[in-house]
């Protein structure tokens, strides 16, 4: 069972992401989620529906200004959400 994923990325390479959203990955155990430096510009609605253990969320250091509505719903264990270094301009 995935409890841990690193997708840290750099922002010397071309890691780019222009939106989020993982309702597609079913990882119902996952515990931690690292996706920072991707230049990821919007969490869509959903993102991590499929992840309802996950406590940590580390996006920071990207490009985001958008996070939609119910981005984080599912997420009700979550203790720590790292958003530094972005441009976060609309939280529907």
């Amino acid at each position: 069972n995935l409890v841990r994923i690193n997708l840290s990325g750099s922002e010397r390479y071309d890691n780019f992401i222009e939106k989020l959203n993982l309702s597609e990955w079913n990882l119902i155990n996952l515990e931690e989620l690292n996706i920072n430096e991707y230049k990821i510009e919007r969490i869509e609605k959903n993102s991590f529906q499929k992840m309802p253990k996950l406590n940590k969320l580390n996006l920071s250091s990207n490009r985001i200004v958008e996070i939609e509505t119910n981005a984080f719903q599912h997420l009700s264990l979550l203790e720590y959400l790292n958003l530094s270094k972005s441009n976060i301009n609309i939280i529907n």
